[in-house]
């Protein structure tokens, strides 16, 4: 499977997908935008491939508060 990092996602939503919306909704986009769920699946990969795909072990919770860290530093 194709992997595409979350910032190159941001940056197509920013670049492609919004643009689209602004000309299709106009002023409504940010109330529309303020009231849409957006639904991330994130770390899944980072998990098998750092935690379970290896023999050294990895400290669960720690790589955990690293993940969170680095996804709030994206949304950013």
């Amino acid at each position: 499977a194709i992997v595409i990092p979350l910032n190159d996602q941001i940056a197509f939503f920013e670049n492609s997908t919004l643009p689209e919306l602004e000309a299709l909704l106009g002023e409504n986009l940010t109330s529309y935008l303020a009231s849409s769920i957006f639904a991330f699946n994130t770390g899944a990969n980072d998990y098998i491939t750092y935690c379970f795909g290896t023999t050294l072990t990895c400290d669960l919770p720690k790589f955990t508060d690293y993940l969170i860290s680095v996804f709030a530093g994206q949304l950013k």
